[in-house]
């Protein structure tokens, strides 16, 4: 009986919320965040790493899609730098892990601003 009754809070929730449980990635408009660099750090450039060859073409269309839903853009030049990590399993055919967060997480300070 619980069951059911947190199965059917769910399904509410979800109706209810479902500008926030849509499948496709979403963002946050009219905020700007500053992230704030601690002051002993300097920029790191970490060279990429090479992508096999039989895969390029299925990272370069993982590649364009992130880029076409906004989550990378591209840059001419840039101080920081961290390779992209391809993962490979037999459910998900390709995953292209983004950044490595830790270097990030590490430069900045353990607070932020928000701003409208």
């Amino acid at each position: 009986m619980v069951e059911q009754d947190n199965k059917e809070c769910i399904v509410r929730l979800k109706e209810r919320y479902a500008e926030i449980f849509k499948p496709e990635l979403g963002t946050v408009k009219g905020v700007t965040a500053k992230l704030h660099l601690k002051d002993n750090i300097r920029p790191v450039f970490q060279k990429a790493r090479p992508v096999p060859y039989a895969l390029r073409p299925t990272v370069e269309k993982e590649l364009k899609k992130m880029k076409d839903q906004g989550i990378i853009q591209p840059v001419e030049v840039s101080n920081w730098a961290t390779p992209i990590t391809l993962t490979l399993t037999m459910f998900i055919p390709l995953r292209v892990s983004y950044i490595d967060l830790l270097m990030i997480f590490n430069a900045l300070y353990l607070f932020y601003s928000l701003t409208n």
